[in-house]
């Protein structure tokens, strides 16, 4: 008797995305502590508008399994049972994230000067 078993499984991706809105408590704040005086000037570092932030995470996964197996009688006495078998896995997870402030929704766009 001999038996083969081989197996293959890969899984997809997930995007995620947050938008926050020029007016929100969470923009007002991020501005309001990065800002700094220059010449009597308050300056902002992170630019008007609201906040993008995208998250891309891919998992895939691949497992391949070999075994076999033999079995057989001789002379009526003696049995002899073999298996062997082999296992490899590997698991690949990759995420990327970015953050653009100065997110206009009605444009679509966050400004040049800012990417």
């Amino acid at each position: 008797m001999e038996s083969l078993f081989t197996d293959w499984c890969a899984m997809g991706s997930i995007v995620a995305r947050r938008i926050c809105r020029e007016n929100s408590y969470n923009i007002r704040n991020i501005r309001e502590t990065n800002k700094y005086w220059k010449n009597g000037v308050q300056t902002y570092l992170i630019p008007e508008g609201g906040m993008l932030k995208t998250t891309n995470s891919t998992t895939s996964q691949l497992t391949w399994k070999i075994q076999g197996e033999y079995k057989n009688t001789f002379g009526d006495i003696h049995d002899i049972q073999i298996m062997a078998g082999s296992e490899i896995r590997k698991n690949w997870v990759t995420t990327q994230a970015s953050t653009g402030y100065g997110y206009d929704p009605k444009n679509i766009n966050i400004p040049e000067s800012h990417i």
